[in-house]
């Protein structure tokens, strides 16, 4: 009877068992039911699920059917109260996995709590020795599908498999466990339909099913239904030309906001051994295990850090796991200050790390509208890794409330959700005992569908995607060195069928870059709108692939080199330490080419170009020694010399740091490796003493030698204390404090107290300088003023700031679009401190009269250089600016000679319509000749006057409609 109706055909599986039937059931309800699934908020997986247990549950409750009404509509109130419910247990699951505590319902002794609680363990007991005597790569999938309540997809995330993996085991586990568990058939059914596992409203619900096997039926041939229809839709695979479609329709990820952090699937390296794995257990001081952290997996050396890390979060017990690795050396870092070097060996290896110390931070996540949101991902970066990388840790419950335990002082958070765009980044303070913080999700955005594909058309597996603004891969810097503080981008990895789902994102242009194995680099930008979900197709053609080795002029390898590969394209850049045998290997070069530099402590620096093109011998490198410099330090006062530093500066350079930092001996001799031919400034800083001084002055050289003989003026004897405090005699409290000595440049030495109070030193006798800067709207940033110390003096000092004035400053978009992110300084005209240093595009703060410099950088706006702004005591003054829409730019020079070695190049951007600086530039003598800037559309010159005094200039316009690729400018002499 091919055209029975739904009714007929639930009838007659319900009659006779007849599992054709039931599959076309499933085949012509499941699209009705699946739309209903996500348009009530569930995620394409979840959809999935959702539909399962609405099948499985109209079997168990098959008494509940009025036979005279349509079935459709029965089904869709079945799917819509599991969808709730399963909405309720989601936020009741995370809840339990953010606070590591189980949730145990108390009931009267005897009752039906109790009865349920005996029925739930017999059944645990029964389904995990049931699951025991099944082919062992079912158990995992099986125990965490049945027993812990995890979808698929995050049984597929947590072990590193491929979807329809899980899907497949799943699958014939549950055909398998179905004949061994014919006695617990309808409480296998309560446990797949998430509900609490009663024994006696089971054994009901097994009666009303015409019996145990019925519902194991329907269940296995579900199972096999599904798996057959999704292999099938993945190898049917996304159309390659772009499109765009309502948030409402997406189909992988949902933008609903119950989606959990996802781990990244990484390439596997050469020779990966699938049977070599690694869990990592983070435990704290008492050896409990420390939930949600994130950890980072990558090669220690030799390979691409960026391109193999592997991310994951630790579950309740404080674990994470990989499987599928290479028995090799790797390193594992946590976002709470602890890493591990960890020596894979074939089969199962196990690490610990212990984190000490930390704040726990209780937060909250809110809307635009100050709401709460549920679902929201919360990224944490500690500082040593910079403010854009991090992990995804947990998902804020249904109050919109998280809990982070062991978070160090100066570790970055932001939220992430499914339908909010991204929001600032907030960073953690001072260390103490706990902190509560409230981060703010931004304006509603859409979505980016990334499909990877080859030269061939054909999809890429496992590519790297970076979807927004990324600082290392243009480094942006404001004025006083201030770097902003932005929200990280959203990274990925593809799926089997290429694609890549970001969350929302804020309307505009997002930078979107590709990175995959055995592929060039792939840069270009996407347009997002409010509430749509956009398709952007990247075809990667085929790069080169490059092998190295470092050897020294013996032909010995140089194991722990640093090779750095950088070429026009800033998202191809690479930094990698070269393996014990001095080896190497990059493995997706654009088609441009570009330079690899290789430095390591004791030899000097060298680079060499490269061709974009296949690269079949291996490139060896050899590095010259560098010559040693070697030094003693004297005191004319014969004070100690213990404990004594010194720092050698050399002229700058992209190729080597620019100090470097060595101890005296008790005798005063120092030695460092040249890193230049150029010979360095010197400066020491003694024992307990804050400061670096310059001792070039005391400093004679003889070829490699040096001899410093410091003064009696350089004993540290001096003491500065006192209190600060705000016109009204409220204390500068936690404000950072700054001095300069006899005009040279300022260094920060300390903080004032809670009560405005600090106490600095020891200090030599000189003329210093004090400046208080503060991160409060309220309090203002001060100049204290300059006090003459004298040897052994202590001078106390309080000091109340003037009467201050107000800023209000608003920075908007001149044609109404969102501004978005953006980093404000503010400059005094006079003394050239930092007086303000914030990332909100409106802000109100306090600050002392007289005239300052406005500088501003957007990832959207057009920058701003050196706008004046004056401030007046007990005035307002109020600022709109209206920014011009800016795109983010790439400049590659050609034609302007090198620098001289240790003299930097200036240059600055000039906008031809209005002769107005739009930006200034400073580049080493041995950079890359590429600038980064966020320009308006329009004409610009590129301005550099050299040594002799010669003008170079080239020109380049800037359209709104780039394509990302560099702009081209010549320069040459006017």
């Amino acid at each position: 009877m091919p055209n029975r109706t739904l009714e007929q055909l639930y009838s007659a599986f319900l009659a006779t068992g007849d599992e054709g039937a039931l599959e076309q059931l499933m085949r012509r309800s499941a699209p009705a039911l699946r739309r209903l699934a996500r348009r009530l908020g569930a995620s394409s997986e979840d959809a999935d699920d959702l539909v399962q247990e609405t099948i499985v549950a109209a079997i168990a409750g098959a008494d509940r059917y009025d036979a005279s009404r349509p079935l459709l509509p029965w089904l869709k109130g079945i799917l819509t109260f599991r969808a709730a419910k399963f909405a309720r247990d989601e936020v009741r699951r995370r809840r339990h996995y953010a606070s590591g505590v189980d949730d145990v319902a108390t009931a009267p002794a005897g009752g039906p709590a109790l009865a349920d609680d005996a029925a739930g363990r017999e059944l645990d007991a029964d389904v995990r020795a049931a699951i025991a005597h099944l082919p062992k790569h079912y158990h995992e999938p099986l125990q965490q599908y049945l027993l812990a309540g995890r979808s698929p997809v995050e049984i597929a995330q947590g072990l590193d498999l491929p979807r329809a993996t899980v899907r497949v085991r799943l699958h014939r586990g549950l055909r398998a466990l179905r004949e061994r568990l014919l006695r617990w058939t309808s409480l296998l059914a309560a446990l797949l339909l998430g509900r609490p596992a009663s024994a006696q409203s089971a054994l009901r619900a097994g009666a009303r099913a015409a019996g145990g096997l019925a519902l194991a039926t329907a269940v296995a041939v579900f199972a096999a239904w599904f798996a057959q229809s999704w292999s099938a839709a993945r190898a049917a695979g996304p159309g390659v030309e772009a499109r765009a479609g309502s948030l409402a329709d997406a189909q992988e990820p949902s933008l609903a906001p119950e989606q959990p952090p996802r781990l990244e699937r990484a390439p596997a390296l050469a020779d990966a051994t699938a049977a070599t794995e690694l869990t990592v257990h983070v435990l704290d001081e008492s050896g409990s295990g420390v939930p949600c952290v994130g950890l980072v997996l990558g090669p220690n050396h030799g390979r691409d850090p960026v391109l193999h890390r592997r991310r994951a979060v630790t579950d309740v017990l404080g674990r994470a796991h990989w499987s599928g690795l290479e028995p090799a050396e790797f390193l594992v870092t946590a976002d709470r200050g602890a890493n591990a070097f960890v020596a894979l060996r074939a089969g199962h290896n196990e690490q610990r790390l212990t984190v000490t110390g930390g704040t726990t931070v209780t937060g909250r996540v809110l809307d635009p509208a100050g709401h709460a949101v549920c679902g929201a991902s919360i990224w944490l970066s500690d500082d040593a890794a910079g403010p854009w990388r991090g992990n995804d840790v947990a998902i804020t419950d249904a109050a919109g409330a998280f809990t982070l335990r062991h978070v160090p002082a100066g570790a970055f958070l932001a939220a992430r959700h499914a339908t909010f765009a991204r929001g600032d980044v907030q960073r953690v303070g001072t260390a103490s005992a706990s902190a509560a913080i409230e981060l703010r999700l931004a304006e509603p955005g859409g979505a980016l569908r990334v499909v990877v594909r080859d030269e061939r058309g054909a999809p890429v597996d496992r590519a790297l995607v970076f979807a927004g603004d990324a600082m290392d891969a243009a480094p942006l810097w404001l004025a006083q060195g201030a770097a902003p503080w932005r929200p990280p981008p959203f990274e990925q990895r593809t799926s089997a069928d290429g694609t890549a789902v970001t969350a929302a994102l804020a309307a505009g242009r997002h930078p979107v870059g590709v990175r995959a194995a055995g592929h060039a680099t792939s840069t270009g930008f996407a347009v997002i709108e409010r509430g749509v979900v956009h398709e952007h197709v990247v075809l990667l053609r085929t790069g080169a692939s490059l092998r190295g080795r470092v050897v020294d002029p013996d032909g010995h390898p140089v194991a722990g080199a640093l090779a750095v590969f950088r070429g026009a394209d800033p998202a191809a850049s690479v930094d990698l330490a070269c393996d014990p045998r001095g080896g190497f290997v990059l493995e997706c070069l654009p088609p441009g080419g570009g330079d690899v530099a290789v430095r390591a402590p004791g030899f000097v620096p060298q680079v060499t170009a490269v061709a974009g093109t296949q690269t079949t011998e291996p490139l060896r490198l050899v590095l010259a020694r560098a010559r040693h410099l070697r030094g003693t330090l004297f005191r004319a006062d014969a004070g100690q010399l213990d404990g004594c530093r010194l720092r050698a500066t050399w002229p700058a350079s992209a190729l080597h740091a620019e100090h470097d930092v060595v101890p005296a001996a008790a005798d005063g001799a120092f030695v460092f490796a040249a890193a230049a031919a150029a010979t360095p400034s010197l400066e020491v800083q003694l024992a307990g003493e804050p400061l670096w001084r310059s001792v070039d002055a005391f400093t004679t050289w003889s070829g490699d030698e040096a001899t410093v003989q410091l003064p009696a003026t350089f004993a540290a004897t001096a003491w500065l204390a006192g209190a600060l405090r705000c016109h009204g005699g409220r204390p500068l409290a936690h404000a950072r404090l700054f001095v300069c000595r006899d005009g040279d440049e300022w260094a920060e030495i300390g903080r004032t107290g809670a009560d405005g109070t600090f106490r600095l030193g020891p200090l030599p006798p000189a003329s210093w300088g004090l400046f208080a800067e503060t991160t409060s709207p309220e309090l203002p940033t001060v100049p204290v003023g300059t006090f003459p110390l004298a040897a052994g003096e202590r001078r106390e000092l309080e000091h109340t700031a003037a009467a201050t004035g107000t800023l209000d400053l608003e920075l908007a978009r001149d044609d109404g679009e969102p501004i978005g992110d953006v980093a404000i300084t503010l400059v005094g005209a006079q003394l050239e401190r930092r007086f303000l240093a914030r990332t909100e595009p409106r802000l109100r703060q306090a600050l002392l009269p007289g005239d300052y410099l406005l500088y501003v950088m957007g990832s959207r706006v057009r920058w701003l250089e050196a706008e004046p702004v004056h401030i007046e005591a007990g005035a307002e003054a109020k600022l709109r600016l209206d920014l011009a829409a800016g795109t983010r730019c790439t400049l590659s020079l050609q034609g302007l000679p090198r620098a001289e070695p240790g003299r930097a190049l200036e240059l600055r951007l000039v906008e031809r319509w209005q002769r107005k600086w739009s930006a200034t530039f400073t580049l080493a003598p041995d950079a890359p000749f590429r600038l980064g800037a966020v320009l308006a559309a329009g004409d610009y010159e590129l301005e550099h006057v050299d040594p002799a005094g010669v003008s170079w200039r080239g020109e380049l316009s800037v359209a709104h409609d780039g394509d990302g690729a560099p702009i081209l400018v010549q320069m040459a002499p006017r």
